[in-house]
């Protein structure tokens, strides 16, 4: 091998290692979930139960924001509907003592 790929070699594999000196910790002090566009999901399913088991298992304060369009494909009806409250109450009841939900209306809200 010549000289040169010696010394690049040498800084790669010091590189790889470096790295994970500097990495991000895994405890953080507050952590933060990004939703958005939750007019198709169906609050029954398993995505939405891991979703809210893993949001409840935080054990520090966290943040869920929900980034628009939440309600539906038609947005809300006047009155409105219980189908579009329940929604609404599911993502609510994704905050605790810990966490709080905070919501940005999109187009359709």
């Amino acid at each position: 091998m010549k000289k040169r790929e010696i010394t690049f070699f040498v800084i790669t594999i010091f590189m790889c290692f470096a790295t994970h000196a500097f990495c991000q910790k895994t405890n953080a002090d507050h952590k933060v979930f990004l939703l958005g566009n939750l007019e198709k999901l169906d609050f029954e399913s398993d995505y939405f139960k891991t979703l809210s088991s893993e949001i409840n298992s935080v054990d520090g304060p966290y943040t869920v924001l929900v980034n628009g369009d939440f309600v539906g494909p038609t947005g809300l009806s006047i009155p409105s509907k219980s189908e579009e409250t329940d929604r609404i109450d599911a993502l609510i009841s994704l905050g605790s003592a810990n966490g709080k939900v905070i919501f940005i209306p999109g187009h359709k809200e």
